[in-house]
């Protein structure tokens, strides 16, 4: 998504039933898009009741130079899955690393908000 057509993110965030929000483990600044949008898909939604998981992308970036990361594993997992209560997993889509794990946690946490409502 992007922020030069915000009618069209809403417009977006609106009909989708769950949100894979991506950033780059080598740029801060990206996090902290993924928080806004975050943010956003809950005031759109009018619920923190929203299946997303974030994924932290170009981990293979750091093979050669772990300095290069700039969003702290630890903190960030800590962060996604405790505070926000979102699935995480950091992946390199370069080289289809951990991509398999998407699907699963996004039924994951699909999964967990369809038993909060039934209950």
């Amino acid at each position: 998504m992007t922020t030069d057509f915000p009618a069209m993110r809403a417009l977006s965030i609106s009909s989708a039933d769950a949100f894979i929000l991506v950033y780059d483990v080598t740029d801060a600044t990206t996090f902290d898009e993924v928080r806004m949008i975050r943010d956003q898909i809950h005031e759109t939604k009018a619920t923190t009741a929203v299946p997303i998981v974030v994924v932290g992308n170009k981990i293979d970036l750091l093979l050669e130079n772990e300095d290069l990361r700039e969003v702290e594993y630890a903190t960030t997992e800590s962060v996604v899955t405790v505070d926000w209560e979102n699935g995480f997993v950091e992946v390199s889509a370069a080289r289809n690393e951990n991509i398999t794990q998407l699907l699963p946690r996004m039924e994951s946490r699909t999964d967990k908000r369809q038993n909060q409502f039934k209950s």
